[in-house]
C-alpha cells in the first residue's frame, strides 16, 4: 500500500499540477427526490484504495464543490500532446435505505467544474 501512496503522490505533483472541480448530485432512482446525508468517498481511479475526500450531501442532495488534481490545460488544447488531458476519479456513494454504488472514471479537466449526477436504487 505504501507503494501505491507514493505513486499517487508522484502522479499528483508531476502529471497533475493544475486543479479542476467536482460537485455530486444524488437522487433516488425511483422518485428523483434528492438524497440528503449520503456518504460520498472519492479516490483516484488508478489508486482506488487511497481515499482522497469524504463528503456528505445536503438537503438538496448535493455535495460541496471540491478541487481535485488535473493535468495541465495545455494537454487538452494542443492536439500534438498525447498525454491524457483529464484525471479519472472513482466515487462511492451510500445512503441509508439505498443500495450503495461505485462509479469509476469520473473525468476532471483543469479549470472546469464537473457535475456527476448519481441515482441510487432504494432497498426493497
Amino acid at each position: 500500500m505504501l507503494i501505491q501512496k507514493k505513486s499517487f503522490d508522484i502522479f499528483c505533483t508531476q502529471d497533475t499540477p493544475d486543479k479542476g472541480s467536482l460537485q455530486i448530485n444524488l437522487t433516488s432512482a425511483i422518485t428523483s427526490y434528492p438524497i440528503s446525508q449520503a456518504s460520498i468517498s472519492i479516490s483516484y481511479t488508478g489508486v482506488p484504495d487511497s481515499q482522497l475526500e469524504s463528503l456528505s450531501t445536503d438537503s438538496s442532495g448535493q455535495t460541496e464543490t471540491i478541487e481535485l488534481a488535473a493535468p495541465p490545460i495545455e494537454y487538452s488544447l494542443n492536439p500534438e500532446i498525447e498525454e491524457q488531458p483529464y484525471s479519472e476519479y472513482t466515487i462511492q456513494a451510500e445512503a441509508p435505505g439505498f443500495e450503495p454504488i461505485t462509479i469509476a472514471g469520473t473525468e476532471i479537466l483543469s479549470g472546469t467544474t464537473a457535475i456527476q449526477n448519481i441515482s441510487l436504487k432504494p432497498i426493497d
